[in-house]
């Protein structure tokens, strides 16, 4: 059984999906979108580096506040 605030997070988010300029804000084709995922990327990569952590033959669970796109594509 759904509480208050998980059935109204849906609302919102299907609010959000009736409004063309929500989802184009939100595409991964949009050019913003794109440069922060390269940059962050990026700045991962970096850091394993930095830390001689190879992640050759490895598979990375990406569990955060997003759709688990960063490192899924």
């Amino acid at each position: 059984m759904r509480n208050k605030e998980t059935s109204r997070i849906i609302e919102v988010y299907k609010d959000y999906l009736k409004d063309p300029k929500c989802i184009e804000k939100w595409q991964r084709t949009n050019k913003g979108n794109l440069c922060i995922s390269n940059e962050i990327r990026l700045q991962v990569k970096k850091y394993f580096l930095s830390q001689n952590i190879s992640l050759a033959g490895k598979k990375i669970l990406d569990i955060g506040c997003s759709g688990g796109n960063i490192f899924g594509s």
